[in-house]
């Protein structure tokens, strides 16, 4: 495991942190950017994007296109988009119990597509990890309990 990312796990663990404790709505823009891509990373490495839509992780999936362009993933941002697009408009449910009636709506044709996009998230030449870290070390300040990640 890289030096970048035992410090990004140090940082989602650190006991100072508001990424996990706090609404969505009430954390900074760079800690919804580090808590949205975090997880996002997490759950489809994982599971793929029927985990991450499944899982909490996935309130955040409205917002993951825009938090991988912030931290300079413009092709995770692109297929993270086409996996939103098979929800309702305008993006999947930001609550959880709804979203999961609409994963679980989803036909098998959809479900099979995330398949591909998980491929291409997996072959992105974005390397989220180092990506993320550099957006960490530059919004230090925004980012409570990341002062350690130097």
């Amino acid at each position: 495991m890289s030096h970048e990312v035992d410090k990004l796990f140090a940082i989602n663990a650190s006991q100072d942190l508001r990424l996990w404790k706090l609404d969505f709505s009430d954390l900074t823009w760079a800690e919804r950017v580090f808590r949205t891509v975090w997880g996002l990373k997490g759950e489809v490495d994982n599971g793929g994007f029927d985990q991450f839509y499944f899982n909490s992780s996935g309130d955040t999936a409205f917002f993951a296109p825009e938090a991988l362009d912030a931290i300079g993933a413009k092709e995770a941002a692109k297929v993270v988009s086409k996996a939103n697009a098979f929800f309702p408009s305008p993006h999947p449910a930001t609550d959880r119990g709804q979203r999961v009636k609409q994963l679980d709506a989803l036909d098998e044709a959809a479900k099979r597509q995330f398949g591909s996009l998980e491929n291409l998230f997996y072959q992105s030449p974005d390397d989220l990890h180092h990506l993320l870290f550099a957006f960490v070390q530059s919004h230090l300040s925004e980012i409570r309990g990341a002062r350690s990640c130097g």
